[in-house]
């Protein structure tokens, strides 16, 4: 600790200067006001030194549970305490057996502050074990530029549809993945000086799928298309990209794959992909059908008796005079128009999204701003129900009745029938053997339908009156304007509870009807 020594002396001969100078400026002059101050300086100084009670230096040691790390207080003296000695702190360490790994520069700034500086220190890191490497099995990593986060949906998020792509496009010869070699471990040492094992490193785990190729740093696309990571495999799956559109250039089209379309779809094409389809411009439907998701930052404008059938999400900035038919959800940014909307999912509006007209049937509900307008056509809603389910029952129903008819006239013509009696009576065994099947199958299908009996409408806004709501066969009609509610199903009650949104007490703005 010569160090410590030199420095300290140094001090001491800066403040003997400073002492001298100071006096010699008095020589030869009273300063009245200086020398009082020196007194009360000094009167002070004796009053608070008699009052502070005596306290050695102490040091005091803190090891962390892993024994990887050790951190100290340093507290220096007080009154006529003695300062802090270096054997001190040697014979801590040894106490708690810290051996290796310590911090001697560390040890010596914090005795220099607390003895010379008069300063309190805590947490100061003393001692430092080394950490083990861990071990890192050969493995396949993804390229970064294809693992990097994009914006994505949320139910309670403003969506720029803009933004989201729902697609990570690859081209042939594109690196996919690296091979990366196995990583010796190494053992570390504790501040005890005992051996720490190594871990073994935790590795993502990947399996190359289709479409690549194997290379000697990895695995390579092999051919253009879109990037699937199905952990723990990972492939490209084709992609049909249209930069043009879809026109008599191109024909109707028919794809196993992704189909991509930069640019319009002229009136009367269709388009069937057994994969998603996306768009880049507003779509005008005559004819699709889509195994995967259907995305377009536009909207989607039926065109004539066709209808749009999608096997996944539906994401649009409106809708207008469409048929909807999609086993997910279905998210609009602006509107939806005049347009007959089935989903298996939710209906989703946007911040100020209004439904206007039209049917919507959705299996988990519909969240929106508005419903209808204050002069424009009925809009009806249909919750809770599976709504492809509802088709084959709502059909049976109908060819039900058309046997029913026809029975009624068979069985009509058996008086006046002469020689042809017999024909038609077994004409009429054929119907009512054919009408038993049909309500026996429509039972079934209803015993076996699909239903949300937590399906919910919450509208932000307002309702307008003329509004249907049905809920698992309970039926609601607006009679009056509501305005931030919620319809749910009290099956308790059976009926359609209307609750205003934020509050717990039911009310009944409209007219309940019974089921149907």
């Amino acid at each position: 600790m010569i160090g410590d020594k030199e420095q300290t002396i140094a001090q001491l001969l800066e403040e003997s200067q400073a002492m001298v100078q100071r006096f010699e400026g008095l020589k030869g002059r009273i300063q009245v006001e200086e020398i009082s101050a020196d007194v009360q300086k000094q009167t002070f100084e004796e009053f608070e030194h008699a009052l502070e009670p005596s306290v050695d230096g102490f040091f005091d040691l803190f090891v962390e549970d892993d024994s990887m790390t050790a951190v100290a207080e340093f507290r220096p003296p007080a009154g006529g305490g003695k300062p802090m000695d270096p054997d001190l702190i040697e014979a801590v360490l040894a106490k708690n057996e810290v051996n290796y790994g310590v911090l001697w520069e560390q040890i010596r700034q914090g005795l220099t502050a607390c003895n010379l500086d008069r300063r309190f220190l805590s947490g100061v890191e003393v001692a430092r074990g080394t950490a083990p490497v861990p071990f890192v099995p050969a493995h396949l990593r993804l390229e970064d530029r294809w693992t990097e986060t994009k914006p994505q949906a949320d139910d309670k998020a403003v969506v720029d549809f803009k933004t989201i792509t729902p697609f990570v496009m690859v081209k042939k010869g594109d690196l996919i993945a690296l091979r990366m070699p196995e990583v010796p471990g190494s053992a570390g040492t504790d501040i005890r000086g005992r051996e720490v094992p190594f871990p073994t490193a935790k590795v993502p785990v990947w399996t190359p799928g289709p479409n690549l190729v194997e290379t000697a740093v990895g695995f390579e696309a092999a051919l253009d298309g879109r990037l699937v990571l199905t952990p723990p495999t990972f492939g490209v799956n084709p992609v049909l990209e249209l930069k043009g559109g879809v026109d008599y250039h191109t024909g109707n089209i028919r794809f196993k794959g992704e189909v991509l379309v930069l640019g319009r779809v002229a009136a009367g094409f269709g388009i069937e992909a057994e994969g998603g389809l996306s768009c880049t411009a507003v779509l005008d439907a005559f004819d699709v059908k889509v195994g995967n998701d259907l995305v377009t930052p536009g909207g989607i404008i039926g065109n004539g008796p066709g209808r749009v059938e999608v096997g996944g999400q539906v994401k649009a900035k409106f809708l207008e005079h469409l048929y909807l038919l999609a086993q997910g959800d279905v998210r609009a940014e602006s509107c939806v128009l005049n347009s007959v909307v089935k989903t298996r999912g939710k209906l989703v509006l946007g911040d100020k999204g209004i439904l206007a007209g039209g049917q919507v049937h959705a299996l988990d509900g519909v969240e929106l701003f508005q419903i209808g307008t204050p002069t424009g056509p009925q809009t009806e809603l249909f919750l809770g129900l599976d709504f492809l389910g509802m088709e084959h029952i709502l059909w049976i129903r109908e060819r039900t009745k058309e046997l029913h008819a026809q029975l009624h006239k068979v069985d009509a013509a058996i008086a006046f029938g002469g020689h042809r009696v017999g024909e038609l009576q077994e004409a009429a065994k054929k119907l009512r053997v054919e009408i038993v099947g049909l309500t026996e199958t429509a039972r079934t299908q209803l015993m076996n339908l699909g239903q949300n009996e937590g399906a919910t409408l919450v509208v932000r806004g307002s309702v307008y009156p003329g509004t249907l709501v049905e809920i698992c066969h309970m039926r609601f009609v607006v009679t009056q304007k509501l305005t931030a509610v919620k319809f749910s199903l009290d099956k308790r009650k059976g009926i359609v509870a209307v609750t205003p949104l934020g509050a717990e007490a039911t009310t009944h703005s409209g007219s309940p009807l019974k089921k149907r």
